[in-house]
């Protein structure tokens, strides 16, 4: 991922950002953005608005819950109707299996040794002012793990600072992967800090580039913590061309991964 200076600046937090709303094009950061099936939108088009509740608004609500609940117990009482009269139940819903697939991501457990610049080998660290490396003291299993942290306060970046590993789509098209890695942190910062999976391909206006993405928005990690396993999923958009997953340490402090796993379900060439 090459790191390039971004250009626009998010209306509502003032910070500079490569990122606007697909409908509107407001400038938006990755601390506002609304995530959407067809990509990122602003709080107002992707339905995260807060609206002046009214008089009217709440006997509209009260309307609907009330139909709600009716609607509820008619079907249960028909649910309860067949049960009884047949003596068997409805089929159980299939559980949703997933498949690991090996090979996607290069150096998952960090034992290949280091890149030039102390990047793990096949790993990219997407800022100026933190670093990567390979650490053979601090690890879950095997015999090292990634590292990434904080040096200075960098320039700008078109994506917040992480260390990844990116691999083509092709394979996992119209699927949904799930990421699963250790982290362990010290004295970690920011609110995005956690996992990490980045869709890139072409939108629906033409032109090529991030299509979604999933975070740790309301479960970041912060502080000094020990290894816990931590998991993302996201489903893989037909036009989906490349897809990177890996950590991202938004403030300050260290934070450490290691044996990570993708997973797929769902994928057509699997």
């Amino acid at each position: 991922m090459e790191e390039k200076t971004a250009t626009l600046t998010c209306e509502r937090h003032g910070n500079a950002t490569p990122l606007s709303c697909i409908r509107c094009e407001t400038p938006i950061c990755w601390g506002c953005l609304v995530e959407t099936d067809v990509g990122f939108m602003c709080e107002k088009h992707g339905g995260r608005e807060r609206k002046a509740k009214t008089l009217r608004s709440e006997r509209r609500q009260r309307l609907v819950l009330g139909v709600g609940a009716a609607v509820a117990v008619v079907l249960v009482l028909v649910l309860a109707r067949r049960i009884g009269g047949d003596g068997t139940s409805p089929p159980a819903a299939r559980p949703v299996v997933y498949e690991a697939v090996d090979g996607l991501v290069a150096n998952p457990g960090f034992e290949g040794g280091a890149a030039d610049g102390g990047a793990p080998v096949g790993w990219d660290v997407t800022s100026r002012g933190y670093q990567g490396a390979v650490d053979t003291d601090v690890r879950h299993g095997g015999a090292a793990s990634g590292r990434l942290r904080a040096v200075t306060a960098g320039e700008p970046s078109r994506v917040p600072p992480g260390m990844v590993s990116c691999f083509g789509a092709s394979q996992i098209l119209g699927g949904t992967l799930r990421l699963r890695g250790f982290l362990r942190s010290e004295e970690a910062s920011g609110s995005l800090t956690g996992l990490v999976i980045e869709v890139r391909g072409r939108r629906p206006d033409g032109t090529t580039g991030l299509l979604n993405a999933a975070l740790m928005r309301s479960l970041p990690v912060r502080g000094t913590t020990d290894w816990r396993e931590y998991t993302l999923q996201l489903p893989i958009a037909l036009s989906a061309e490349r897809v990177c997953v890996g950590a991202l340490l938004t403030g300050g402090g260290t934070l450490w991964l290691d044996d990570v796993v993708v997973e797929v379900t769902g994928a057509p060439e699997l």
